[in-house]
């Protein structure tokens, strides 16, 4: 490997370890050995030591890359959880509770047993797992933070808390939506004392 191959293949470590994904993943997505990948690390850590510390804005741009992929991961999980689901009904048909009982005793002692009945499978789309929405909100949250947007300065130099308010769009009419308002907001507050 030549000493250009070798750069190349640390600043691709460095930035997918930068993102937070685990010293094997990174062996695995480069195709490397984990020993050349830790050595790659070390060496980059080493740097950063030698640098000082690692920049403000690099930090910054670390946890924003971590927080998007968690908030990606978040929004598949929760469209996965949305998932439309299959429930399987076995109905006799016409059949007794005393008939049932007789044909799952003879089914216990193996016998064969002739009987009629219906089945069905009812689909259904799940509403989803409310958690998953839980963590999305506080990627936005954290994110906020690491951008200083969840303070704000008030005219006598008080620091004041800004509540985070998401807002999710479930379809594209719901993005055109928020484009309207966005508009409808920039244009009416147009020219006036902040």
């Amino acid at each position: 490997m030549t000493v250009v191959d070798l750069m190349k293949r640390r600043d691709i470590v460095r930035k997918l370890y930068i993102q937070g994904n685990p010293v094997s993943a990174i062996a695995k997505i480069l195709g490397s050995p984990l020993t050349c990948i830790k050595d790659d690390i070390a060496k980059i850590q080493s740097d950063w030591r030698e640098a000082g510390t690692i920049e403000w804005s690099e930090h910054v741009d670390r946890q924003l890359a971590r927080l998007d992929m968690l908030e990606q991961q978040a929004w598949n999980a929760w469209e996965s959880s949305q998932q439309e689901e299959n429930h399987e009904v076995l109905d006799f048909k016409d059949m007794t509770p005393a008939e049932r009982k007789k044909i799952k005793k003879s089914l216990s002692k193996g016998d064969s047993v002739t009987a009629t009945f219906n089945w069905t499978v009812k689909k259904h789309k799940s509403r989803g797992n409310p958690q998953f929405l839980n963590v999305i909100l506080s990627v936005i949250r954290e994110r906020s933070k690491l951008l200083g947007l969840d303070k704000i300065n008030t005219d006598d130099g008080a620091v004041d808390d800004v509540p985070i308010i998401a807002v999710v769009a479930t379809s594209p009419e719901d993005v055109d939506k928020m484009q309207d308002a966005q508009t409808f907001l920039a244009v009416n507050n147009a020219g006036k004392e902040p």
